[in-house]
């Protein structure tokens, strides 16, 4: 679908923001602004403002903000051209008809109505035969309630090979669309087609938005050579590694917990749920993607996951752990008793209990350590250097610097091994990713100050003239060794690369990391005028960092304010004056530097 910069701006136009928003949230008048719990985070003092005139809205709790677009796109997590349909529906704009091409959503839509037709079909197959009343009694012998099975619009495939093409037939839904949509299969031995699922229970999947993609089926009785599950194959509007079962009806739980929780099937989301833990949601059928993490980071940056204990589950739980972090969310997990999942823990045990062990769930480190205490595991320096090297091969995915850090100090104590050491270890682990980041000169805010050290233990008179000509002691804080070098030059005490070396002769540790960083000066490019933008990035890098600090605890203090009614509006323009100063930040710093070293060549 294309849209015209003119029609987009038609919508914008048309659209009032607060009315819009006012379906999501409840807004009252705040001096010029309307202000509202934000609908993103969890909060108890409302700090969601939206200006009406200017057409925009602002959270000062957890930065989210922007246009009426932008609301519809993060609130119902759809794409632009998804936003702009919502809004233009709303307010009756025509749109320019889809196109019928490999881009369009014309195939889309023939698989989402195929796909809701076979849905309709499977519920009516489960209420309304004989067949499919043992189905829903077996159902309901399980403990699920009514509501439950009409929530997740439970079905059954009657057990033969063409209930679901008789069907199709009879509706006159054209047995190429059904094939397309995996659920009929092409006969090899003779010309026709047969139902892909035939008696079992159906658990239809959906997107994001509700639209129904796939199915998974479920065996009543278990038979040799027949598995417990099948599912949908992967088609234009299905892949496995994007998407998430029981995300549609989750999602509003999500957002008002600020937490996900995360299993393995299907009747594990309809168990939590059913028993009031309405952010349940799990993988369907394969490990958890790097895709499947990015889509929960856009609800909430907290997930709990909730497996089995037997080795399965621990493997599974332990592999999650990694891509989790790779996408900023932060982790922790609850490992219930050998042998039971969620949906027969609940069954057997209590709401009660189940709230016990989420609670009581583990950080990564806890969780890994005790594992390995069960299993005797820490008795020896060897396994504990073993266990840190494990611990440590997972706290690298983490992007938060100072998460990280924290994260290294807790295995540190835990495991009874020198912080600095961790930290030396995990530098040293990655060297390869520090080189390649060298060559490429784009901004890399993990190793900016390592990338500096670099630069001064090349040429300390060169480039230090440059480096501490804009960055002091406020920007370089979390980093002791640059920090150290810093008040030393500003005494006068250091006055070439050889005087840092000696500065930590005392320091072994120290000075064996000094050493690993001259060794990577031989893998970087020499050309100066490389050197001169990576040097430029890496202070943009560590300035912006700063200023973003600033904003931060800007933020908080606003928060803080507010709970108590205070006036906050001079602290809303220092806020807004710190965002401002990062617009065109990046090219008048680079400017600025790269002038500087022009100037003391």
């Amino acid at each position: 679908m294309k849209v015209s910069e003119e029609k987009i701006q038609q919508i914008r136009d048309s659209a009032d923001i607060a009315e819009v928003i006012s379906d999501y949230v409840t807004l009252k008048k705040k001096g010029k602004s309307l202000m509202g719990l934000c609908p993103f985070h969890q909060e108890k003092t409302p700090s969601f403002s939206v200006d009406s005139v200017k057409g925009l809205y602002h959270c000062f709790g957890c930065g989210a903000g922007g246009d009426v677009f932008n609301f519809i796109m993060e609130i119902e997590n759809v794409s632009f051209p998804e936003a702009v349909k919502i809004l233009a529906e709303r307010y009756g704009i025509s749109l320019p008809q889809f196109q019928m091409d490999e881009t369009s959503s014309y195939e889309t839509e023939i698989l989402y109505y195929t796909n809701n037709t076979a849905k309709d079909f499977f519920i009516s197959c489960l209420f309304q035969t004989r067949a499919g009343a043992n189905a829903l009694n077996y159902i309901k012998q399980r403990g699920f309630t009514s509501e439950t099975i009409h929530t997740f619009n439970i079905g059954y495939a009657p057990n033969r090979w063409d209930g679901l093409i008789l069907m199709a037939k009879r509706s006159n839904l054209p047995l190429q669309h059904l094939e397309k949509a995996g659920l009929i299969i092409k006969r090899k031995d003779r010309e026709g087609y047969y139902d892909r699922f035939r008696g079992r229970i159906i658990f239809p999947i959906s997107n994001r938005t509700g639209k129904v993609i796939g199915f998974g089926g479920r065996i009543i009785k278990e038979r040799k050579n027949q598995p417990k599950y099948i599912n949908s194959p992967e088609t234009l509007i299905y892949k496995k590694g994007a998407q998430l079962y029981g995300l549609d009806i989750a999602k509003e739980g999500i957002r008002k917990r600020d937490r996900i929780l995360l299993v393995e099937g299907y009747t594990d989301v309809m168990r939590l749920h059913q028993n009031e833990f309405d952010n349940a949601v799990s993988t369907l059928g394969t490990a958890l993607t790097e895709k499947q993490a990015q889509i929960l980071a856009r609800y909430s940056k907290n997930v709990t996951l909730l497996f089995d204990g037997d080795s399965a589950g621990l493997k599974a739980a332990l592999r999650g752990v990694d891509i989790l972090f790779k996408t900023g969310l932060r982790v922790t997990i609850a490992l219930l008793p050998k042998g039971i999942d969620p949906d027969s823990f609940l069954l057997a045990k209590s709401q009660k209990l189940m709230n016990e062990y989420i609670e009581s769930a583990k950080s990564f480190v806890d969780f890994h350590l005790q594992q390995l205490q069960t299993r005797g595991s820490l008795d020896s320096p060897q396994t504990k250097a073993e266990a840190a090297k494990k611990l440590l091969d997972t706290v690298s995915h983490i992007r938060d610097p100072l998460e990280r850090n924290f994260y290294i100090k807790d295995i540190s104590e835990k495991i009874g091994v020198d912080e600095r050491f961790l930290h030396n270890l995990q530098l040293r682990k990655n060297d390869k990713t520090d080189k390649n980041s060298f060559n490429t000169g784009k901004q890399h805010p993990e190793n900016a100050e390592d990338i500096l050290l670099i630069f001064l233990l090349e040429n300390f008179i060169k480039w230090s003239k440059v480096i501490f000509d804009f960055i002091d002691e406020k920007d370089i804080i979390s980093n002791s060794i640059l920090l150290t070098i810093y008040k030393d030059y500003s005494q006068h005490k250091i006055r070439d690369e050889n005087d840092i070396m000696d500065r930590f002769t005392a320091n072994p540790e120290i000075k064996s990391y000094l050493t690993s960083l001259i060794a990577r000066r031989k893998d970087t490019v020499t050309k100066g005028e490389d050197y001169n933008n990576l040097c430029a990035d890496c202070i943009i890098t560590i300035k912006k960092r700063n200023k973003k600090n600033r904003i931060k605890r800007c933020q908080e203090q606003i928060r803080k304010d507010q709970k108590y009614n205070k006036d906050v509006s001079q602290l809303q323009n220092e806020y807004f004056k710190l965002k401002k100063e990062l617009v065109g930040f990046t090219k008048e710093m680079k400017d600025a530097v790269l002038k500087k070293i022009e100037k003391n060549s």
